[in-house]
């Protein structure tokens, strides 16, 4: 409790001397192109994260690749706090059925035992490939049904070795 309170005043008086800056701020719908905005956010928050403790981020890529190593797959995501996030997983069309996505998730559970994680969590659309996820060992643990004719989601995980 005592840990928790000192986090809380910690982020209390960032924040209150946050508000006494008195300059003008703008919060405004941006271009989704301004990868600098994007990245700045991204960055404030690993800052943020990391100076709560250690998290073990790291940028996971697993990548796929044909003869002329041109790419034709991959699982892209990150590793924090003892999970891997799979923000990522794509499989081209010409080379589906082949084992390509399977081989790419036992690849990123590797690298996620290599990091140190315990888990890996993903989600997913009915439009994409939620009846591949249990095939390889996820388990299901969350669904919100789509509205107004998108698509359902699934979400799913897989407790690693430890």
């Amino acid at each position: 409790i005592i840990r928790a309170r000192k986090r809380w005043l910690g982020t209390h008086n960032r924040m209150q001397g946050f508000r006494q800056m008195n300059k003008p701020l703008s919060v405004a719908v941006e271009d989704a192109s301004d990868d600098d905005a994007a990245q700045a956010v991204r960055q404030g928050l690993v800052s943020y994260n990391r100076a709560q403790g250690e998290i073990g981020y790291a940028k996971v890529q697993v990548i796929a690749r044909d003869e002329d190593g041109a790419v034709c797959g991959g699982a892209i995501g990150y590793a924090a706090w003892g999970e891997l996030y799979i923000d990522i997983l794509w499989v081209d069309e010409r080379v589906r059925g082949q084992g390509i996505g399977s081989r790419l998730m036992v690849l990123a559970e590797q690298e996620a035992v290599r990091l140190e994680c315990h888990r890996i969590h993903l989600g997913t659309m009915s439009s994409q490939a939620p009846l591949f996820y249990p095939k390889v060992g996820y388990i299901q643990y969350a669904f919100l049904p789509g509205k107004n004719g998108w698509p359902d989601r699934y979400h799913f995980y897989k407790d690693l070795p430890t």
